[in-house]
């Protein structure tokens, strides 16, 4: 065993699955036994840490706002300041979903696509962007020297979750450079702001759902451009017991149970798989994932 430590990024980590993945990194069922550093990133961190650091895991909190690119340029400076190594993973956990949010005005229609086109895709992928160059050219030995970005996604991002048309699914699914997606992120946005939604093939209200499927495409691209130097997944953790999950009914499964498909693909043997997205059978499913369609 190597005793070098892996250096991961979590963001959205101050609750529900970004703590839960803290959590597990710090317990007995830990899905790796190489020591660890992990910087814990939230708008607002706890002024004490929930969990506790061990002597093969020890935290630091940093304060990360992915919607601000001062604030992503601070964290930037930060660990290239504290941790000139670099980082061996980064699991963009952050989101957000207003369209089941009870306290989200229904006058503020635009407002709501944009925070949630804002955080969830622009923010994942400005992460992403971002740090790719201080991602380790050759990752960790116990990663198949392979640094690993991990992208939270969800059953949503599926194409049939929503009514698109057939030529913007197409432009989705078929996406080959992240302009592209940034280009169709755009168009929604635009739609959402006229009312023209329907009438330019996205659906109607499904803010959420469309900006999971841009991660999915985003992340397919960047896979492709940086096939040589890290592996880019994303996956849907299942239904979990976190405030957003908790938004839609009650979930058959804890943060910590979803938590062990985003960690196995920033620590398990991917066989060099890259650019896929993982879900178990059934969103109830504790399983790690496999490989599926979206």
């Amino acid at each position: 065993m190597s005793t070098s430590r892996i250096t991961v990024l979590i963001t959205g980590a101050n609750r529900g699955l970004g703590l839960a993945m803290i959590q597990e990194l710090t317990s007995s069922s830990s899905p790796t036994n190489q020591p660890l550093t992990i910087i814990a990133c939230a708008r607002k961190p706890p002024s004490g840490s929930p969990v506790e650091s061990t002597p093969d895991a020890n935290i630091t909190w940093q304060t990360l706002d992915t919607t601000s690119s001062s604030s992503i340029s601070d964290l930037f400076n930060y660990i290239k300041t504290n941790h000139s190594s670099g980082i061996d993973i980064l699991i963009n956990n952050a989101g957000v979903n207003l369209d089941c949010d009870p306290s989200a005005p229904e006058n503020e229609k635009f407002k709501r696509a944009k925070t949630t086109i804002d955080v969830n895709y622009k923010g994942t992928i400005a992460m992403t962007t971002t740090f790719l160059p201080l991602l380790k050219k050759h990752g960790h030995e116990s990663l198949q020297s392979k640094s690993r970005i991990v992208n939270v996604s969800s059953v949503a991002s599926k194409i049939k979750s929503a009514p698109y048309s057939s030529s913007v699914a197409h432009a989705i699914k078929n996406a080959s450079t992240l302009s592209q997606v940034n280009e169709l992120a755009g168009s929604y946005l635009t739609s959402v702001e006229s009312n023209s939604e329907k009438q330019n093939g996205w659906p109607v209200g499904k803010n959420y759902c469309v900006s999971k499927a841009l991660i999915n495409a985003a992340s397919t691209a960047l896979a492709k451009e940086n096939e040589g130097s890290a592996l880019i997944n994303f996956c849907c953790p299942g239904w979990c017991n976190s405030d957003m999950g908790s938004l839609t009914g009650k979930p058959p499964k804890t943060t910590r149970e979803g938590a062990r498909i985003p960690l196995h693909l920033a620590f398990g043997n991917l066989n060099g798989t890259t650019g896929k997205y993982f879900e178990n059978d059934d969103i109830s499913d504790t399983g790690v994932g496999e490989v599926r369609e979206w």
